[in-house]
């Protein structure tokens, strides 16, 4: 193929999954004859406080990997992988897109300002991301660079949809997907693939504020959420895994933990939740939404994990509904790997 095709160029993005505690980093080559990009490098940082702190560390972590994929030694690495996964890449040929995709928490409008109080864990007082766009904030500060920016829930339900149907290919077809991310908070969305090139999303990265008649004074971020299980059970996740009298302590509570993710589910395939912004015809449509994905550091991680998902999975099967369950692989990359192959979309339609 002669190089001067564009079709034989393979573009690279630099993606961010940003986090109250930690940063991951990810370099991502993008090849035809990979299902979705590769990751190619990666890295993790502590989560540095303040919307000018952030900023700066953001921009050190961009030049940091970039002056990584620069070294010989990796770009001998490149061709190991090349040669092993047989990607027909020509080191001449990787292009730098100067696109960089960040997914980080808080809930954006429409010009990308962070709506105020939902993205507290970033910043050293309360407030002080209200109303704040990082993209601008990002653009001034490198105008060379294209900064996209997207709620972390969201790139983490693409990314978790991916890496699905890697393992579980027969699933292509279903085409709508609910993900439930039981972390920090409560995040969520409902995924529509039934156009394969264009994922379309029926919420923000939240679903800590659906309106459930069943949980009237009790929002449900506040047992689905690691600051639930810490109310609800007295111990951290890190113990529940690892300590086995706080386990046995909690077991039965983590168990109801899984019961009320299977009747968020029924309430939601029932129609009987409201969203803020959602109307009637998208209630209607997520209550078509029948495979669901349970993420998060306490959804997937461990036997806290397992068990929420067992137990999620043996309540639904008693409600008599017709839900398949799974449970996300590795969250840290799901959410990079979801903000980078949205952003390869949007590449490949330039």
């Amino acid at each position: 193929m002669p190089i001067n095709d564009p079709s034989y160029f393979f573009p690279t993005y630099i993606c961010l999954d940003v986090g109250g505690t930690s940063i991951h980093a990810a370099y991502f080559l993008s090849s035809k004859k990979q299902p979705y990009p590769l990751c190619l490098y990666k890295k993790s940082y502590s989560t540095k406080k303040g919307k000018k702190e952030l900023c700066t560390q953001i921009l050190d972590i961009i030049n940091e990997i970039e002056l990584t994929v620069d070294n010989p030694s990796f770009k001998k690495n490149i061709q190991i992988l090349n040669n092993a996964l047989d990607l027909d890449i020509n080191q001449d040929c990787l292009v730098s897109s100067n696109m960089v995709s960040i997914s980080m928490p808080g809930n954006f409008d429409k010009q990308g300002l962070l709506k105020p109080g939902s993205a507290e864990n970033l910043g050293t007082f309360d407030g002080e991301f209200d109303l704040f766009s990082p993209k601008n904030a990002l653009m001034k500060l490198s105008p060379g660079k294209l900064f996209f920016i997207q709620n972390d829930a969201l790139a983490q339900c693409l990314g978790s949809y991916l890496m699905l149907l890697d393992r579980k290919p027969e699933l292509e077809d279903t085409g709508h997907y609910g993900f439930m991310g039981i972390g920090t908070g409560l995040g969520g969305a409902f995924l529509d693939m039934s156009d394969k090139k264009y994922p379309m999303f029926y919420t923000d990265g939240h679903i800590f504020d659906l309106e459930i008649p069943s949980f009237p004074n009790e929002p449900i971020e506040n047992i689905l959420s690691h600051r639930g299980i810490i109310r609800l059970t007295g111990f951290q996740a890190k113990e529940l895994n690892t300590d086995d009298i706080s386990w046995i302590k909690s077991k039965k509570i983590i168990e109801s933990v899984g019961g009320y993710v299977a009747e968020l589910i029924y309430l939601i395939q029932s129609g009987m939740t409201a969203k803020k912004g959602w109307s009637d015809e998208d209630t209607h449509r997520v209550s078509e939404f029948n495979t669901y994905i349970l993420g998060g550091s306490i959804g997937c991680k461990g036997r806290l994990g397992k068990t929420i998902l067992s137990s999620a999975r043996s309540e639904l099967y008693k409600m008599g509904l017709d839900v398949k369950l799974y449970q996300e692989t590795d969250p840290d990359h799901a959410a990079l790997l979801g903000s980078c192959s949205y952003l390869d979309l949007i590449y490949q339609a330039i």
